[in-house]
């Protein structure tokens, strides 16, 4: 804006040629230098800015949006009854949705971070607003790091990118036996803490047992789990195998005899456990067989 058209300012002319030229941050600036805008007749002024405003940036990049937004929404702030409400919400709805819509688009992490940053706090600005609680609710849902990095100011909250929409996981459990089984040892065992398909390796220390073992066994140690592991204080102190018919297979039965004398040289009682019947594989079955060959444990 040239000098001309800041001190003509108040020339209510002028200004609607403003407007008209489709300089709206050209307006927005000689609304920001307006010492008392109250004083003026700026109803029929700001109308038609109001009016005009969104059109106009329809077809702006979204930093560009983003920073003409703000101006406004900066504007609002400065002088609350300028503005209609009807039009500092719908300046609060769009700048949120456009700061979501750049989040999604964005490669960066770090940049990603700073603009679900802004969003959060505009977020924290417009509670009432239905836009914003609606984005509250998907990024409590699918970037919960982006809020507590908003409420945390003293922690530093990142997260990788993960651009499948179903993450490629599998279950704590191999099979349904294996869920009832695990389910009863945390009936049994209420004060403890019951650990299913613990790694071998995080309850027996590698080296003090690798001079034992051939390049087979040592690799075997690093790849297998018990199926069902008992804490107590943080340390374990009873093991479970849940064993079926696929036990019976030969290479499974050297698997299961290595994993027995890992536990052997180690001072650690394995207990095996399998099911004679097919149908005596409830939670309930389980609590009682447990129960049965660990009466003195269980109070």
């Amino acid at each position: 804006m040239n000098n001309e058209e800041t001190i003509l300012s108040n020339d209510e002319e002028k200004l609607f040629n403003i407007i008209d030229a489709g300089r709206i941050d050209d307006f927005i600036d000689v609304l920001f230098q307006l010492k008392k805008p109250f004083i003026l007749n700026t109803k029929k002024l700001i109308k038609t800015f109001e009016s005009n405003y969104f059109s106009h940036i329809k077809e702006h990049n979204y930093s560009e949006k983003i920073k003409t937004l703000k101006e406004v929404t900066r504007l609002s702030m400065l002088y609350p009854e300028l503005l209609s409400k009807k039009f500092t919400k719908q300046i609060s709805t769009l700048l949120m949705t456009t700061y979501a819509k750049l989040a999604d688009i964005e490669k960066n992490i770090k940049r990603k971070n700073s603009i679900n940053n802004e969003l959060m706090s505009i977020i924290s600005l417009n509670q009432e607003n239905l836009t914003s609680k609606r984005l509250l609710k998907s990024c409590l849902k699918n970037q919960p790091e982006s809020v507590a990095n908003a409420c945390e100011e003293d922690i530093s909250i990142k997260t990788n990118t993960a651009p499948l929409n179903t993450p490629q996981v599998t279950s704590i459990y191999n099979s349904p036996i294996e869920e009832s089984f695990d389910l009863a040892l945390i009936k049994c065992f209420k004060e403890m803490r019951t650990v299913p398909n613990a790694p071998l390796s995080n309850i027996i220390s590698f080296e003090s047992i690798k001079p034992h073992l051939n390049t087979k066994q040592q690799d075997y140690f690093l790849r297998t789990s018990i199926d069902n592991v008992i804490y107590k204080d943080n340390i374990p102190i009873f093991f479970f195998e849940i064993d079926s018919s696929f036990h019976d297979d030969d290479y499974v039965k050297v698997k299961d005899k290595d994993k027995d004398f890992f536990c052997e040289i180690s001072g650690i009682k394995l207990i095996r456990i399998r099911p004679e019947h097919p149908n005596q594989t409830s939670v309930d079955d389980f609590i009682r067989i447990v129960k049965t060959c660990m009466n003195k444990h269980i109070s």
